[in-house]
């Protein structure tokens, strides 16, 4: 929906973000819940790594992977929202990443989401 002006009015979903049994991320399994979203026409929008989808267990390149699957599987029919902060890799204490470097890696993963539309 990139450049349409489309404001999304209703629900947006915080989507949950499935792995496979190895600990990947699934994104066959993410563009199917997208789209059981998109049929039952109950949201507006999906929010692609989200809080509510563990997006401080994602790697730049794993986040990579899951914005296009998601978008694919919107086709156009839900706005997609992607979280663009760099990674964290750690649990919320006081090991915190180097301010730099995540900003380097939000910036570049905004872009990277921008491309996919």
């Amino acid at each position: 929906m990139a450049g349409t002006g489309f404001t999304p009015q209703g629900i947006i979903a915080p989507l949950l973000t499935p792995f496979d049994v190895t600990g990947r991320i699934d994104t066959r399994g993410a563009a199917n819940l997208v789209r059981w979203l998109v049929d039952r026409k109950i949201v507006s929008a999906v929010f692609a790594r989200s809080g509510m989808g563990q997006m401080f267990a994602f790697s730049v390149e794993d986040a990579k992977q899951l914005i296009p699957a998601v978008v694919e599987a919107a086709a156009g029919r839900l706005a997609v929202y992607a979280g663009c902060a760099g990674e964290w890799q750690k649990d919320l204490g006081e090991d915190k990443p180097d301010p730099k470097r995540y900003l380097e890696q939000s910036i570049e993963l905004a872009l990277f989401a921008q491309e996919q539309g």
